[in-house]
């Protein structure tokens, strides 16, 4: 599979300044995924000259705008402009779909064809002899619904934290993963309730010790600078393969 990011900034100032998109990731193989289309997915999508409508599954990680912005227009996309139903798959938390404030509106939530809760249960998702499995994390963040998830497909194993802040035990929910995509929002040990720094970020690879690791949702104080000396720092701490995922980048797993 291929996993094709649209935007690896997070937090509240870059969320406006745009220096990083906030976009999601897009997930190509044998059923395609979007994950958590924030601000400027759908233009994103367009830049890297990826058919917004070539996607069966939409997965909403949290209620938060950098991760779900534009979470209803790509459901329009993947519906064929709304046109027909043909397996479409929406997986959302229960804030992303319940209540006043919630991410999807009900329209919106009419058009795929079937609808997932992001919570506990592994589900399974087949078209024809396709097949792929998501398997829900724990998070902890102050949107309480949060979760992570490991997707299996193709036999592969690409895990993703979503925003988190370290607790005892999150590595080992994705304990060899060939891709770990770990949400760093900020250097050092600087670390805010929900969020990850580099010193949960140790903390979680000496856990789970991926195969490989790409730095995702970073914030604005990881200017070029500051994430090769934070690379450089967790690599020798972790001895693990990790590098800083950059808006466009395409990885094969």
């Amino acid at each position: 599979m291929e996993i094709i990011f649209l935007g690896t900034g997070g937090g509240r100032i870059n969320l406006i300044e745009q220096e990083r998109g906030t976009g999601g990731f897009r997930i190509i193989g044998d059923i395609n995924f979007h994950v958590d289309p924030g601000p400027n997915a759908l233009a994103q999508l367009h830049k890297a000259k990826i058919d917004p409508k070539d996607c069966s599954v939409l997965i909403i990680t949290h209620r938060h705008v950098d991760h779900c912005n534009d979470a209803n227009v790509i459901l329009e996309a993947m519906t064929d402009y709304t046109r027909k139903k043909d397996g479409e798959i929406l997986i959302a938390t229960r804030n992303c779909l319940f209540g006043d404030d919630k991410a999807v509106t009900s329209y919106h939530q009419r058009l795929p064809s079937r609808i997932e809760i992001l919570e506990e249960k592994e589900i399974e998702i087949n078209f024809g002899n396709k097949s792929a499995k998501v398997i829900p994390k724990k998070a902890i963040h102050d949107e309480k619904t949060a979760r992570g998830f490991i997707l299996e497909m193709g036999g592969k194993k690409v895990g993703y934290t979503t925003d988190t802040e370290y607790f005892k035990g999150l590595g080992e929910q994705y304990k060899g993963v060939d891709l770990l995509i770990l949400n760093v929002l900020r250097p050092e040990n600087k670390a805010i309730p929900g969020h990850m720094d580099r010193e949960g970020a140790i903390l979680t690879l000496n856990e789970a010790k991926p195969r490989y690791t790409l730095i995702n949702h970073m914030g604005m104080e990881f200017t070029k600078e500051v994430l090769e000396r934070e690379l450089g720092m967790i690599r020798k701490r972790t001895g693990c393969r990790v590098d800083g995922a950059e808006d466009f980048m395409r990885i094969r797993v």
